[in-house]
């Protein structure tokens, strides 16, 4: 009698744990949460498909920041790249690396990528590319012809 007793006190107090780590009454997770890599960058690198030697660098945070809106994230819509879509221009996105336990602030802050995106030639569409997932968009003709402008050489 002691032994299952002991069970379900066991199972009863492991459902009531484990009914606490559920999420009730939070908040649905923002439907733009991938783009944190967009919204988090500190620098961007703009080259063109097949160079790697960047043709532009904007790493002013408020260069970052205006580019960053003139996206209009909200307007993307996940579609195909068509056919024969040729890669153009692409933008790589760079954060400062996390500083680990015990590391010294004095080290230099290094970049890590945490986001790219690559347009097409004549055509209003870009792969985004985050944590080595690539998803491609169909985007605003206003989105395409800032990141022309910001591409420019």
């Amino acid at each position: 009698m002691k032994k299952s007793a002991l069970i379900l006190l066991c199972l009863l107090s492991s459902a009531f744990l484990l009914t606490g780590c559920g999420k009730t009454g939070e908040a649905e997770p923002e439907e733009n949460d991938w783009t944190d890599g967009l919204t988090k960058a500190q620098k961007i690198e703009v080259s063109l498909t097949n160079e790697k030697k960047p043709i532009k660098v904007i790493d002013e945070q408020a260069g970052v920041d205006e580019f960053v809106s003139k996206l209009n994230l909200d307007s993307w819509k996940l579609a195909d790249v068509p056919d024969g879509g040729v890669p153009e221009r692409d933008f790589t996105m760079y954060q400062e690396a996390t500083t680990k336990l015990g590391a010294s602030n004095d080290q230099s802050k290094t970049m890590k990528e945490v986001a790219e995106i690559t347009t097409y030639k004549n055509i209003p569409y870009i792969d985004f590319t985050v944590s080595n997932n690539t998803f491609s968009f169909e985007v605003p003709k206003q989105v395409m012809k800032a990141l022309n402008q910001q591409g420019a050489k």
